[in-house]
């Protein structure tokens, strides 16, 4: 895997983001009080933290890998449901610009990262819809 400059500032912006969804669905996981949606909600963190890793470990092969990790404190106050729907559309975010990625680069190996990764957050909007039906 060899994927150029912008590859690996794209991949750095990836990861930052890979960070602050685990946080927020951390938070979540803590002030929820539903047992069933705190641990769809933990699961989600499972996946994220994977995601973490896979990148890390990606970009620690080419370059000094350094994220902030941002507290969710935009999430104070907010109904589970209001939650919910920015998750939603995170995920969607997420998966459309992995998509984008796949299809700009070249390299197979990484194709087949983004092509997983995208997939994941394919499957994170399905847990997301779950667990707002769990509510209702």
């Amino acid at each position: 895997m060899k994927p150029n400059e912008r590859t690996l500032t794209k991949l750095m912006a990836d990861l930052q983001d890979e960070y602050n969804s685990l946080e927020k669905y951390r938070f979540q996981a803590e002030k929820v009080p539903h047992p069933v949606v705190k641990a769809k909600l933990e699961k989600l963190c499972e996946i994220e933290r994977k995601h973490v890793q896979v990148l890390e470990k990606v970009l620690g092969l080419h370059m000094e890998v350094h994220v902030n990790s941002e507290k969710p404190a935009h999430q104070e106050g907010r109904s589970v449901h209001e939650m919910l729907a920015q998750d939603y559309e995170d995920e969607r975010q997420a998966y459309l610009r992995y998509q984008r990625e796949y299809e700009e680069t070249e390299d197979e190996e990484l194709k087949k990262l983004l092509k997983h990764l995208a997939q994941d957050e394919l499957a994170h909007m399905d847990l997301l819809k779950e667990i707002y039906r769990t509510l209702v």
